[in-house]
């Protein structure tokens, strides 16, 4: 099953993942888009993210993770198509953002970082 920077339902998860499936699950990691949060105000990333997701999925065991970080190289408009496709668009106003985009310079270096994790089932029995 695979879960990209989607709402995660464990016991739906659960539901539906055959016996000896796997679920990649990709998540957005602490840095990914750190360069707009003080500009615009978008939301950050929870440190404890990595906690979190380990308790929501008890019964799974961890059985890969790979952090994947690289460079994007935006144009305004697709800076704020990017701020308005995520959960940001719902907490800053869109005339603010409409502001800062314009004192922005014509082309903005962000951080992408995305932390990619393999569950399985704990069959240990333990």
């Amino acid at each position: 099953m695979l879960n990209v920077f989607g709402p995660r339902t464990p016991a739906e998860i659960n539901r539906v993942l055959i016996d000896d499936g796997v679920l990649l699950m990709a998540t957005a990691g602490t840095e990914h888009l750190r360069e707009l949060r003080g500009r615009l105000g978008t939301i950050g990333i929870d440190s404890r993210k990595a906690d979190r997701l380990q308790h929501a999925f008890e019964g799974f065991v961890e059985v890969a993770r790979q952090p994947v970080r690289w460079r994007l190289a935006l144009s305004r408009d697709q800076v704020r198509a990017l701020v308005d496709m995520g959960p940001s668009a719902h907490h800053i106003d869109s005339d603010h953002r409409d502001r800062v985009l314009q004192e922005l310079p014509n082309t903005l270096g962000l951080t992408a970082a995305v932390d990619v994790v393999v569950l399985r089932r704990d069959t240990s029995g333990g």
